[in-house]
Formats: C-alpha cells, sequence, structure tokens
C-alpha cells in the first residue's frame, strides 16, 4: 500500500469517528457513556498507530497528521479553557468564551470584528436573532444545550451561558472532566458579510 492510500484511510478512519460517538451519545442501550467513548477513543488511535506503522509509511506520517490536528483543533491565540460547566441545583450549565475578534488560523484566516460582535449581541437582545444553540462538533442533531444570553466584552470576547438538555447530563458530566474543549460559533453563510476593503 503506497502512503497516499495509507493517508485515505487513517482519513475514513478519523471521518468515522463523530458519528460512532454520535451513536454512543445518544444510545438508550450504553449505560456508562464516557467509559464506552473512551474505549472508541482508544480504539482509534490504536488502528491510525497500527496503519501508520506500517514498513512503506514514511517516517513521523502518523505524528504529523496528530499535531496537524491538535493545531487545528486548539490555535495558540486562544487559551484552551472555553467552557466552564457547572452544577446549579439539579441542572447542568455552561459559560463559555466562544469567539474573539482576533483574527484566526483557519484556511484563508479571518477576523469577525468587533462591530459584528456587539451587532449579533443587539440582535439577539431584541428578539431579531434567536439565542444560540450549543452543538457538538457544528452537528444540529448533536444539540446539547441552549443559551440563555449572550455578551461581548470590551477585551475582544464573544460570551454566552445556558443549560444543558435535559438527558444530557451524562454528556455535561463528561465534557466537565475535560481541560482543552475548543469551543467556537457557527453562522448562517447567507448571514455572512464580508469588508470590501479586506474580504477575511
Amino acid at each position: 500500500m503506497v502512503e497516499e492510500e495509507r493517508v485515505s484511510e487513517m482519513r475514513d478512519l478519523i471521518s468515522a469517528y463523530p458519528t460512532l460517538a454520535s451513536n454512543i451519545l445518544w444510545s438508550p442501550d450504553i449505560d456508562d457513556k464516557p467509559a464506552a467513548l473512551k474505549t472508541l477513543a482508544d480504539e482509534l488511535g490504536d488502528r491510525l498507530q497500527s496503519v501508520s506503522t506500517e514498513k512503506e509509511m514514511k517516517p513521523n506520517l502518523f505524528e504529523r497528521i496528530v499535531s496537524a490536528v491538535k493545531e487545528r483543533l486548539q490555535p495558540k491565540e486562544e487559551p484552551k479553557d472555553g467552557i466552564l460547566i457547572f452544577k446549579e441545583g439539579d441542572q447542568y450549565r455552561w459559560i463559555t468564551r466562544y469567539s474573539n475578534n482576533f483574527r484566526d488560523r483557519d484556511n484563508p484566516p479571518e477576523i469577525l470584528s468587533a462591530e459584528a460582535h456587539r451587532n449579533f449581541v443587539d440582535m439577539v437582545d431584541k428578539g431579531l436573532a434567536p439565542l444560540p444553540e450549543l452543538w457538538l462538533w457544528h452537528v444540529p442533531e448533536w444539540k446539547i444545550g441552549q443559551a440563555t444570553w449572550v455578551g461581548y466584552d470590551e477585551a475582544g470576547f464573544a460570551m454566552a451561558g445556558g443549560y444543558f438538555d435535559k438527558g444530557r447530563e451524562a454528556v455535561a458530566e463528561w465534557l466537565s472532566t475535560k481541560e482543552d474543549i475548543a469551543v467556537s460559533h457557527g453562522m448562517p453563510p447567507k448571514s455572512i458579510v464580508r469588508d470590501g476593503n479586506d474580504p477575511s
């Protein structure tokens, strides 16, 4: 098997992970979801390692892929602690810093202006835009919570807070044990207005 085929096989393994994780999260037959997700992640790591260690594979390709994924998920411009999860009474709640007005590391690099963030908060406050939902991996079917407020602080960070949906307590508990959760937000493409002088 040539290197390109191995890379393709690794990509296939990685792309299947969110669907398998979703099946675990929403399955009523799996009681210990965090343990099942850990087992799935361990198996994915083992399978990726197996593909990467074939003798024809160029040295360090696996490490380069892992490094690229980590870099993409955790940009250097932002701290890792993007969400705070806590329990109030019998309900899990969250507060997140989900965006900012700094240039990101996407391809191409983009920036959301402070004005755009303020405008969004104003629209939500006036009822012209809905409060955001909390999703896993930007997948609508993986909704786990609902925002009850949004805000923007003058240090350049967009904030939101809300609660976890009923039945998603195990997800909240599992996420609360993680130290490197990255949070971002999605927008309908039709709502995006580019700066005529700088389309990024």
